[in-house]
């Protein structure tokens, strides 16, 4: 009986995404589905019973009973509210946090061409080595069901010793966009076909520099965004398939970092 009242945890929920199919595992035995069939069939009767004699029987009292169903109901709402609240959404469905630490990430043996690793993915050990960089944030994040291409989050803060070190390290990056700009990037991530993504032309947007990468032959977007704040740079990419505004996400990162 212990088990009755189990609980299941909101990181529990979201590993179990990762089961076979995105699906995640069943946790009802028969018994379980049993004694919920037979509470459905009861709840049931004891409505049709309430319908059919409140008005001879029961008198006001019914009234109090129908607040502490409403009551109840409620509370059965906001604990699956609060649950939703726990998911980040990025302007779609809600996401779920994969990874999170506090080292670059490296994924150089994912793409054809190196050079333009900076500009596909934030936060590559690559684009930052000898920067001066002395600390960093980064996550992962990605709608539930779907693959990284169709819905994902990478979102870094990189912060440097000197305004003047964030400010070179921007300006090398936008170089390196510049130069990967209207190219196509082969991209072969863990476990899925290569794919082929095309770069448009590095633009500043709401004073955040962004580059968009498009599928080839795909409905889905990537887009790369950077902004210095302070002596922090913010590292963000956001792939959807349609809607992606990571300039808003850059901007609202940037505007947790307390001024210097």
């Amino acid at each position: 009986m212990a088990n009755r009242w189990r609980t299941k945890s909101v990181e529990q929920s979201i590993a179990d995404t990762d089961e076979p199919d995105t699906r995640l595992r069943k946790e009802l035995t028969w018994f379980d589905l049993v004694v919920f069939g037979v509470a459905v069939v009861i709840g049931a009767g004891i409505f049709t019973v309430t319908a059919s004699t409140a008005g001879d029987i029961t008198g006001p009292a019914i009234w109090i009973s129908f607040v502490i169903a409403a009551a109840t109901c409620a509370l059965a709402a906001l604990c699956y509210a609060e649950f939703a609240s726990t998911l980040p959404v990025a302007g779609g469905a809600p996401l779920a946090l994969e990874t999170e630490g506090t080292q670059v990430l490296d994924d150089v043996d994912e793409v054809d061409n190196p050079q333009c690793l900076g500009a596909w993915a934030p936060a590559q050990q690559t684009v930052y080595a000898g920067s001066g960089q002395t600390g960093a944030a980064v996550q992962q994040l990605r709608a539930l069901n779907e693959k990284a291409w169709q819905d994902s989050v990478i979102q870094a803060a990189l912060s440097f010793p000197s305004l003047d070190k964030v400010g070179v390290s921007y300006v090398n990056q936008r170089g390196e966009w510049a130069l990967c700009g209207g190219k196509p990037l082969t991209v072969t991530a863990p476990g899925e076909p290569a794919q082929t993504w095309d770069f448009g032309q590095p633009v500043t947007t709401a004073g955040v520099l962004t580059l968009s990468a498009t599928l080839r032959g795909g409905n889905a977007t990537c887009q790369h965004g950077i902004l210095e704040r302070g002596n922090v740079l913010i590292d963000i990419r956001q792939c959807r398939g349609t809607g992606a505004d990571v300039a808003a996400l850059v901007t609202a990162a940037a505007a947790k970092v307390p001024h210097r």
